[in-house]
């Protein structure tokens, strides 16, 4: 609701005549994750250190691309603002609030009860599997014209950008699953190699099982829950390091 907020205080402030690189007002900054300004720094700063853990998770995983918080500014969250790719808005307040729940999440889940609801948790996670999908058919290398919506699926996406994404073709048919119970039981398999690869395959698994129904008999440990956050927010910074450009 925060992101909801401020945004719709970007909207005002861009009317009446603030922009993201010459005049941005404090509402800007903060979708621009920057700090600079005294009256919300410590705010700013806490998002900031928020966000750019999830960059040092991502940087670190093999073929994961060299990516930077400034980067992640001026490719994707300052271009939002712009009229041009008015379409990115929602995506960039997607991406911060999907990674600044998590903490919210994660303290939620010590209050679980053995047999209870797990609805917070796929809600959560869904929304970063719709968020990395988005960003694959949003992307600034992709044409105007969309391809035909019944091959426009995420599979679909990952074999179209398979090279920009330095990634197999074959992932965009590896992304099914029989059950969110296999999907979460695979995490355990011996050599599991947690790679950019691996992160968007249990991606695209938990987009293809928890997207279509809530009501798996599951067990979801806090480690799990972590790790699947984690693979969905590589994702999508993968997705932002390979496919958006920064502002020139």
């Amino acid at each position: 609701m925060a992101a909801f907020y401020i945004d719709g205080a970007v909207s005002e402030d861009v009317h009446a005549g603030a922009n993201e690189i010459n005049n941005p007002s404090l509402a800007i900054r903060f979708v621009q994750l920057d700090s600079s300004a005294p009256e919300n720094r410590d705010f700013v700063l806490d998002a900031q250190a928020r966000i750019d853990a999830q960059i040092q998770n991502y940087i670190i995983r093999p073929n994961a691309q060299a990516f930077s918080l400034n980067e992640l500014r001026n490719g994707f969250l300052s271009p939002s603002i712009t009229p041009i790719h008015a379409n990115w808005r929602t995506l960039a307040t997607t991406f911060i609030s999907f990674c600044l729940e998590w903490n919210y999440r994660d303290m939620l889940f010590n209050l679980v009860p053995d047999r209870g609801t797990i609805e917070p948790f796929f809600l959560h996670l869904f929304k970063g599997c719709v968020l990395f999908e988005s960003l694959l058919k949003e992307n600034s290398m992709r044409p105007w014209n969309p391809p035909d919506p019944r091959r426009n699926t995420l599979g679909a996406a990952l074999i179209e950008f398979h090279d920009l994404l330095n990634i197999n073709p074959a992932l965009g048919t590896q992304i099914g699953g029989p059950d969110l119970q296999t999907v979460i039981a695979d995490l355990q398999g011996q050599g599991v190699n947690e790679g950019i690869e691996t992160a968007i395959r249990f991606t695209g698994r938990l987009r293809n099982t928890v997207g279509h129904n809530l009501g798996w008999k599951i067990s979801l440990t806090k480690i799990e829950y972590q790790r699947l956050f984690q693979m969905v927010t590589s994702s999508c910074l993968h997705a932002i390091a390979c496919l958006y450009s920064p502002i020139t």
